[in-house]
């Protein structure tokens, strides 16, 4: 093959790659700003609004209290979740932590949001030899197909949320973001192993409430990603992709968002009754 023809066929392959390599490029509205919510420690975006995460609060409940009453049946008590104010919602924790104020509180903590099952002092008609744990969720999950269909979350949302991620994806920015966070708290006397993390966080010892070192670590990063903006500039360009795709599929976005809130609506009447 002569060296022309080479070039041409160097060309072309590289033409189709780049083809293959990059989606459609997505409408961006520039004016879009991600909103960082100090107070609560959430990170609001356009999409946001059509997130369920946390919001089946009749499922869920009923659920619980299926669980609760199989376990009583079994003569031990059962803890139920109960989600805390703001459960489900983007902590924002992407581009690493941001929030000085709840660094400098409660360090790289995170609120403990699990349900418990205290077997500390079982009755004495409990079979210790029972997986009672597996018999009743097992039981409630089926009590609650009886009842109605369970509510799942927007596929148009988790569509609209992974093609924006994707389109914000600036190597470029991110990478010169990164390098300059890592410089702040390397200035700040840490040594980052990422762009995330710090070598210094794996010496802070397992504890339920944070150490005095752990928040002074954990403020220099929430500190340094503030000082350079990256959680800000990283979430905002996420917010100028999501917006106009929220305009553009309000009409799928709601009525995927009430149909949640109709199968929720039918748990309802068992959580009146068993409460």
């Amino acid at each position: 093959m002569s060296a022309l023809k080479k070039l041409l066929a160097a060309a072309l392959i590289s033409t189709v790659l780049s083809s293959c390599s990059f989606g459609p490029t997505l409408e961006k509205d520039e004016s879009a700003r991600a909103i960082f919510d100090v107070e609560n420690d959430r990170v609001i975006l356009p999409l946001d609004a059509y997130d369920t995460t946390g919001k089946d609060e009749y499922f869920t409940k009923a659920l619980e209290l299926a669980r609760k009453k199989c376990f009583a049946e079994h003569g031990q008590h059962y803890e139920m979740f109960v989600r805390t104010e703001g459960s489900g919602r983007n902590f924002g924790r992407t581009y690493g932590i941001w929030n000085v104020e709840r660094a400098q509180k409660y360090g790289l903590h995170e609120p403990n949001e699990s349900n418990t099952l205290d077997l500390s002092a079982p009755a004495p008609s409990s079979d210790p030899g029972k997986d009672v744990s597996t018999e009743c969720y097992q039981r409630a999950s089926d009590e609650m197909k009886q009842i109605g269909e369970i509510p799942f979350g927007s596929a148009t949302y988790r569509r609209l949320e992974t093609d924006a991620r994707n389109a914000a994806g600036n190597q470029q920015l991110k990478k010169s973001l990164d390098d300059e966070w890592k410089r702040c708290v390397k200035d700040k006397g840490l040594t980052p192993d990422s762009e995330m993390t710090v070598k210094e966080e794996k010496n802070i010892p397992q504890s339920t409430t944070p150490s005095e070192e752990e928040i002074r670590i954990a403020t220099i990063q929430a500190q340094c990603n503030q000082d350079v903006g990256r959680s800000q500039k990283l979430y905002d360009l996420e917010a100028q992709y999501q917006k106009p795709l929220v305009a553009k599929n309000q009409a799928a976005l709601e009525n995927e968002l009430k149909e949640f809130k109709r199968r929720d609506e039918k748990f309802k009447q068992y959580v009146l009754d068993n409460q």
